[in-house]
């Protein structure tokens, strides 16, 4: 891909996601006068400390994105989050309308083995002794029943990692650990409206199956404790709430939805028609602790996730899904071209060496 050439001194760009704050802070300390622009008060938190910098929070349409634009930048750098389309798509028609180069910073994509080698590393903190203080503290943090814990996938000796991850057409994509025990499904789908599609099937999948469980366990699970655990949490953001209101609508009481802790975001998910009791609040990533927390307490059977990257807090996600036994259902990161820090950093180097970027 090549970079046009062009002098770039003042800096437009659209945060939102680590790589973001890092461009900003490097393009800060080699001079620039650089802008960025949040969509949340988090955002704007994530930039404290760095010097230089003109920080505006607020989403903005493509309408105000070109008339920002008009107070004379050099360039304008995209690092939204990988699953901001929409956003991402208003910067590009606002650069067109200006004129102005469009750069799209790219967040890498870790290849499966290493997700499956950082869960791997995540769950063996639990599971290579228990009675280590690691695992008697996560036992204390959740309501997951205390029997669950003893019968927990991998034991410490890795997973298979041929089975990880499915395409979401397999019908057994189990991810096994090396004792044979099952590990949980991760099915990957392509857009919010697939995982709700997924969901509604999946439920009543479950549903079949604890039936047929109760009936040969005499109303018990097949364990011989009553496995209660029907709930559904939803992390992959307020603004793809609705999407999943059907599932909403037609189990009100089983879906939980974590969401960043404003009211925008809130008011999102009451529209979707989650009750404001079934609608957690936080601040990413989260730890494997905080997650089991949340999976123990309100009782998750299944958790969907987008791949938010190793910095995100995707393997801490699937490490506490191993743990707990949940299944994942994940939406996949929408494919895209653009440019990594180095080469943005790069180009601007040779774009303007005379001010010593």
């Amino acid at each position: 891909m090549t970079v046009e050439n062009s002098s770039p001194g003042k800096i437009l760009l659209f945060g939102g996601t680590t790589e973001g704050r890092r461009l900003a802070q490097k393009l800060s300390e080699r001079g620039k006068c650089v802008t960025v622009c949040v969509a949340t008060q988090t955002g704007a938190d994530y930039l404290k400390g760095i010097a230089g910098l003109k920080v505006l929070t607020g989403r903005m349409d493509t309408d105000a994105m070109v008339l920002l634009m008009e107070e004379g930048y050099d360039l304008c750098i995209d690092a939204t989050h990988p699953y901001a389309v929409e956003a991402s798509s208003s910067i590009r028609r606002a650069c067109g309308r200006n004129g102005l180069p469009y750069y799209r910073l790219i967040r890498r994509v870790a290849t499966r083995d290493e997700v499956i080698e950082t869960v791997r590393e995540l769950v063996s903190r639990y599971l290579q002794d228990e009675d280590q203080a690691a695992l008697r503290r996560l036992r204390r943090s959740c309501s997951i029943p205390q029997d669950r814990f003893g019968s927990l996938p991998l034991r410490g000796r890795g997973m298979h990692r041929g089975q990880f991850i499915s395409d979401g057409h397999s019908s057994d994509d189990v991810c096994c650990g090396a004792d044979g025990a099952d590990f949980p499904r991760i099915r990957t789908c392509v857009s919010a409206d697939d995982a709700c599609r997924m969901l509604a099937e999946y439920t009543e999948s479950m549903r079949v199956r604890d039936s047929m469980q109760s009936a040969c366990a005499g109303g018990e699970s097949s364990s011989g404790t009553a496995d209660l655990r029907r709930g559904i949490l939803l992390t992959c953001g307020a603004k793809e709430a609705a999407h999943f209101a059907p599932v909403v609508k037609a189990a009100p009481e089983s879906v939980y939805v974590r969401v960043l802790p404003y009211e925008d975001s809130i008011s999102r998910c009451i529209d979707a028609g989650f009750s404001r009791d079934h609608i957690l609040t936080g601040k990413g990533p989260f730890t494997v602790e905080e997650n089991v927390r949340a999976i123990g307490e309100y009782h998750i059977r299944i958790i969907v996730t987008k791949d938010s990257g190793m910095e995100g807090g995707y393997p801490q996600k699937l490490a506490a899904a191993a743990l707990c036994g949940c299944d994942v259902i994940v939406i996949s990161r929408p494919a895209e071209e653009g440019f990594s820090e180095e080469e943005i950093l790069l180009q601007a180097r040779k774009q303007n060496p005379q001010r010593g970027v």
